[in-house]
């Protein structure tokens, strides 16, 4: 069983890695003139923007992606074709508001930025802190996102953590919390658990009553005491 020192060491060297692999930025659509990141969907590590164009107006939302974007424009595509997620982003709340409208409309996908997620040896997310920045610089007219967005907590930092590594150490760790838990109650209640063992230490009275034996022992001890036995 490894030790702590050695759960961490490789906890720290997986994410790591992640972060020094080379990853190559390319399109993998089936069909190119299709790519909603003219050729790049398959770039991570970005600050995106989405162009809502109408008839009269233009709205702008502005995003954020750490693995590939093609995973992430995988979310919006959901959340816009699907009512029941409408809900999920700002983009797609003024997406639904249009269709429910009848409003025609189109969406222009591009990089704004690139930076570095968070890193356990800066210490610091560039990717939420360049995102932040951007919307502070877009022009609030058009902007479909919101205020509390600035103030949000980074979620790159959370990978990171003990707690969320791989399911074999949150199994031990779950392990190890009812070991605990189990004790601090046996010894908080010792008395609770040794009359639980006298209970299931103590013969059935119904039981030796219609059993064979028990009879015949007890037959026999009242001959040898000349008293009279009952059928």
């Amino acid at each position: 069983m490894p030790n702590i020192a050695s759960i961490i060491k490789g906890h720290n060297k997986r994410i790591a890695a992640t972060h020094t692999s080379k990853e190559k930025e390319a399109c993998n659509c089936r069909k190119k003139d299709t790519c909603p990141l003219n050729g790049n969907c398959q770039a991570s590590n970005i600050i995106y923007k989405a162009e809502v164009k109408t008839i009269d107006n233009c709205k702008t939302y502005i995003g954020l992606t750490e693995p590939p974007f093609k995973l992430r424009y995988g979310n919006h595509k959901m959340s816009l074709n699907h009512e029941k997620h409408q809900n999920a982003t700002e983009l797609s709340k003024h997406i639904w508001q249009l269709k429910q409208n009848n409003q025609p409309f189109s969406i222009n996908w591009s990089i704004a930025s690139r930076a570095k997620a968070y890193s356990n040896e800066s210490k610091r997310c560039n990717l939420c802190l360049t995102e932040k920045l951007i919307i502070i610089n877009t022009d609030k007219r058009t902007l479909l996102n919101k205020r509390p967005e600035l103030i949000s907590k980074c979620r790159h930092e959370n990978k990171f953590y003990i707690n969320n590594s791989s399911p074999t150490t949150k199994h031990r760790q779950e392990n190890h919390t009812q070991l605990r838990s189990e004790h601090r109650r046996k010894a908080k209640n010792p008395t609770t658990d040794r009359t639980q063992k006298r209970i299931h230490q103590q013969p059935n009275t119904e039981e030796s009553l219609t059993n064979p034996q028990t009879e015949r022992t007890r037959k026999r001890i009242l001959r040898q005491n000349n008293t009279p036995t009952t059928a």
